[in-house]
């Protein structure tokens, strides 16, 4: 029995050092986030420590079944960064524009359709990440988002690039992987955005000729 309670042991402190591990991984190389940056993992001690003073910039609720987004978010005054990845939320709340301190907004793979609107009224995010979404379209007025640096929209269903994407002065990165793009879409994105690197699958073939029947 001691010698299955200290294998059990060893199980669990390999698991914890493997989730700290991915939990780092995933965290490494977000444009605008640094090395030295301290991160939350829970909401509750987050705004505890806001609470007791202590400035909360960087939250990851990854993987927590969400929804909706939790009201109390807009507590945390100091918030730069918010990682959403592998939820269920398929909109965001208008009061998400509340978070003027937010500047990384991370939302990959959870169920979202459409750009949510909210987005065009956060004028301050850097670093946008949408992918393997659900998302049809880049909304017209994407150039609200003035300060947008980083734009990750990789494995969505994208099948309209407004002119607007050429008005975004400080776009540096667009990332468009494994949306199907003819060849003539993505000569129209390069040429809207020469100042940004744009990330984009090989072309499809979307022109189909009829087989003769045998």
């Amino acid at each position: 029995m001691i010698w299955q309670g200290w294998r059990v042991g060893l199980l669990l402190v390999a698991m914890t050092t493997c989730t700290l591990a991915w939990g780092q991984a995933r965290r490494e190389g977000i444009p605008g986030v640094g090395s030295g940056t301290v991160w939350f993992d829970d909401l509750n001690e987050a705004l505890t420590a806001h609470q007791a003073g202590t400035p909360v910039v960087a939250l990851d609720l990854t993987r927590r079944k969400l929804q909706t987004l939790p009201r109390d978010l807009v507590e945390l005054s100091a918030l730069r960064v918010l990682m959403l990845h592998k939820n269920r939320l398929n909109d965001l709340p208008p009061w998400l524009a509340e978070m003027e301190s937010l500047e990384v907004l991370l939302l990959d793979q959870n169920r979202f359709d459409t750009f949510p609107e909210v987005l065009l009224r956060m004028d301050r995010l850097e670093t946008l990440s949408l992918g393997d979404n659900f998302i049809e379209e880049i909304p017209l007025d994407v150039d609200h988002m003035a300060s947008l640096r980083h734009l990750g929209l990789w494995g969505n269903l994208i099948g309209r690039y407004p002119a607007s994407l050429g008005d975004l002065p400080n776009l540096r990165t667009l990332d468009l992987l494994h949306n199907d793009m003819t060849a003539e879409e993505q000569e129209l994105v390069s040429s809207m955005l020469p100042q940004a690197k744009v990330l984009m699958s090989e072309p499809c073939l979307c022109e189909f000729q009829d087989q003769p029947r045998p």
